[in-house]
């Protein structure tokens, strides 16, 4: 039998194209991170500190990509979703892994 495997068009090894994805991601979220406004105090809750959350829509607009992309990007562990009830949600500082 035949191994029918077909070349890769990425003029990158997978692990490497993968950093490179990483890396574009970590600058945008930190470009986003210093232009947004400090919190305001009563977005905080006792004991913890502010971390806004973004859903799986804003992460789309974000970075400009579909949902299946993101789907992508949790399956190959570059984005790690927080669940709550039955949505999910992307902490900022999971962007910068």
């Amino acid at each position: 039998m035949q191994n029918n495997t077909l070349p890769i068009l990425i003029p990158y090894e997978p692990d490497v194209f993968w950093e490179e994805i990483k890396k574009i991601v970590q600058n945008e979220v930190s470009k986003l991170d210093s232009a947004k406004p400090p919190a305001a105090a009563d977005e905080e809750v006792l004991g913890l500190s502010y971390r806004p959350l973004y859903n799986t829509n804003e992460v789309c607009k974000i970075f400009k990509i579909t949902q299946a992309t993101v789907y992508d990007w949790i399956k190959n562990g570059i984005l790690k979703p927080v669940k709550i009830q039955s949505r999910v949600y992307f902490y900022t500082r999971m962007f910068s892994c």
